[in-house]
């Protein structure tokens, strides 16, 4: 497998959150196993492949309380 220099940030709802480098994937997945109250908001993914380009999708989360 060739490295393509592909690279995810995660942005939350309190700025920037993480950056996963997915080894062998081209797609990066964020799992929130138990999410609770304080997670909800808009999540923005941001895809950078040098030489390529940038490609950016917003996704909001919601979490019902008890």
């Amino acid at each position: 497998s060739r490295d393509t220099g592909l690279m995810f940030f995660l942005f939350g709802p309190g700025g920037l959150e993480m950056i996963l480098a997915p080894e062998g994937s081209s797609s990066g997945k964020l799992r929130i196993p138990a999410a609770q109250e304080r997670d909800a908001g808009t999540y923005t993914c941001r895809a950078i492949v040098p030489r390529i380009g940038v490609a950016e999708r917003e996704v909001p989360l919601y979490v019902n309380g008890e």
